[in-house]
């Protein structure tokens, strides 16, 4: 549900503007004086409320808190006389300023993306006037901000659309490449690559606003759900094969904002931070508290889209008790999220993984949880072993028919046949491994 009550005042003073509906906002008549030609008028087309009048040069700052996430600001404004529409640029807690090409003469509502958390934040507006001069200022009456709105709990987000499948897999490439030289071996290879599989995101993406951006484009044009997976914690796998991530907590702060915006108001399923949780342990006290903060702040910033349904890793029914996984979850505020993810690249058999999800479901209020089936058809190997054990075979495909209420979905979040790392003659862990994957499908049960 929204927020219906009145979370702040700009700078100045100003009384405080009333929430309406499902929103709350802030009056342009409250912001502090800055510098240049910035004065609170009266004017016929905003309703007789008093808006802000910025003219040429006038920077206007204000700070303001906000009681929950916000998914946009909608700005109601207009230009005066001027030659050509003009810009307004507002910037957020020193953030990239946004533009927005107002309409001349008249006020109206436009609506921008913006990721804001909970708590105090800082608003900086002026006009850009792109060569085109204005006899009147720009009129600022208000800027209402949206909050985001949470999953119901009692939907499944995941049963609401066929997941994506991405053509363009390892999987679909090796099939293709062994049509017509091994057509047994491309049938089992079709296996694979027909399913929906996660799409990973850590540090080798350079570019991760756009690269998100694209594959839930794709999935959009497709009406299907996408499947993203957010890596890229620093200290990430304890210095493991799959180390790397971000190379400070403002840097990851950047990271999953660049992730959440490539989303934007689109669908997708996310997975937040395979191993971050349950593997914990390796860390300092220090590491572990700045773990708390940024998937804290992670889940805000990403439950801020009502159209993701996020889910926090946590691990697998061999590795944490439940009581000690529910009380790592809870540290991080998992309960504002959709729920959890079990099994993630692991080979527990999906009846133990429901009895731990059911397990954690229980402690934490009911959450719910997915199951990462991709590998688990024969179940784990004698002693756990993770790292390409032999023997192994596709589980279960992906189905939001779990027969199970608090259990949203099994669906394959390790891509079947990449590698977990250099052992058991495999590659380095990422990197596909035509052998391996064929052999997971020549065991399935199917």
């Amino acid at each position: 549900m929204g927020f219906a009550c009145v979370v702040g005042a700009l700078v100045g003073p100003a009384a405080l503007a009333s929430a309406a509906g499902s929103s709350y906002r802030l009056s342009g008549a409250s912001l502090h004086r800055n510098r240049g030609h910035v004065a609170a008028v009266r004017d016929r087309g905003a309703g007789g409320a008093r808006a802000l009048a910025l003219g040429k040069g006038a920077i206007a700052t204000g700070s303001f808190s906000l009681p929950g996430p916000a998914l946009g600001v909608r700005v109601r404004a207009r230009a005066g006389r001027c030659a050509a529409r003009p810009i307004l640029s507002l910037g957020f807690d020193g953030a990239r300023p946004l533009r927005l090409k107002l309409s001349l003469r008249r006020f109206r509502d436009q609506q921008l993306l913006v990721l804001l958390d909970h708590g105090a934040h800082v608003v900086k507006l002026s006009v850009a006037r792109g060569g085109a001069a204005c006899r009147q200022a720009v009129l600022i009456d208000r800027l209402v901000f949206v909050p985001a709105s949470p999953t119901p709990s009692g939907s499944n987000p995941v049963a609401a659309a066929p997941l994506w499948v991405n053509p363009d897999t390892s999987a679909a490439r090796q099939a293709q490449a062994w049509r017509d030289s091994r057509p047994a071996d491309a049938a089992q290879m079709d296996k694979i690559a027909s399913q929906p599989q996660a799409t990973w995101f850590g540090h080798w993406n350079d570019t991760v606003r756009s690269d998100v951006a694209a594959v839930v484009d794709r999935a959009a044009e497709a009406g299907r759900l996408p499947i993203l997976v957010a890596y890229d914690l620093p200290y990430l796998d304890c210095g493991g094969f799959s180390s790397g991530g971000a190379s400070s907590a403002s840097a990851y702060q950047s990271w999953i904002r660049s992730f959440a915006a490539g989303i934007g108001d689109r669908r997708a399923v996310v997975i937040l931070e395979p191993d971050a949780l349950p593997e914990w342990d390796c860390l300092s006290a220090e590491q572990r508290a700045s773990y708390i903060s940024l998937l804290s702040d992670a889940i805000a910033v990403l439950t801020a889209h009502p159209g993701v349904a996020l889910y926090l890793d946590a691990g697998n029914s061999a590795w944490q008790p439940a009581d000690e996984m529910a009380r790592r979850l809870t540290q991080v505020g998992a309960q504002r999220a959709r729920g959890f993810a079990l099994n993630v690249s692991n080979f527990q058999t999906t009846e133990s993984s429901l009895a731990y999800g059911k397990q954690v479901s229980a402690l934490l209020g009911g959450a719910h949880f997915v199951v990462d089936t991709s590998r688990n058809g024969n179940g784990p190997p004698a002693g756990n072993a993770w790292c390409n054990p032999p023997d192994r075979a596709l589980g279960a495909r992906p189905t939001a028919r779990t027969d199970d209420p608090t259990a949203d979905a099994y669906v394959w979040i390790k891509s079947p046949g990449e590698s977990d790392g250099p052992c058991n003659g495999g590659p380095d862990a990422g990197v596909w491994w035509p052998d391996y994957a064929l052999g997971l499908a020549q065991r399935a049960a199917y």
